[in-house]
């Protein structure tokens, strides 16, 4: 089916797709661990599919299984900045707090904007 006849729900789920091999693609190894492969794209802001951030790069992390769970399981009810530190620094970090307070409603031409765009990346990768 072509993009422009999809839904925008469709859409979203076709970016993600994309956005999230994308990811892995260019960060094949945990980007906690450094160890594992990565399995699991996960959100550095929690996620919120209205943010404006939420299919944006630097919002994204590449990570294995294991440390995926740690950051739900174990980080997450102590302080989560412990393995953001390590990726982005607090800089991109409070920067980033601060853009997903935007709320964005992504329009279709949009959508399709980007899944060209990532489509493009994931070939060139």
């Amino acid at each position: 089916m072509l993009l422009k006849n999809k839904k925008i729900s469709q859409l979203k789920k076709d970016l993600w797709t994309n956005v999230s091999k994308a990811i892995r693609l260019m960060s094949p190894i945990c980007d906690i661990c450094k160890r594992n492969e990565s399995e699991v794209v996960h959100h550095v802001i929690k996620k919120s599919k209205g943010n404006s951030i939420y299919f944006e790069m630097i919002n994204l992390v590449a990570l294995c299984k294991s440390c995926h769970y740690k950051v739900h399981n174990v980080w997450d009810h102590i302080d989560n900045r412990i393995w953001i530190d390590r990726i982005l620094g607090d800089e991109v970090y409070l920067e980033l707090k601060k853009q997903s307070k935007q709320i964005k409603k992504f329009t279709k031409s949009e959508l399709i904007e980007k899944i060209e765009y990532y489509k493009k990346l994931i070939k060139d990768l």
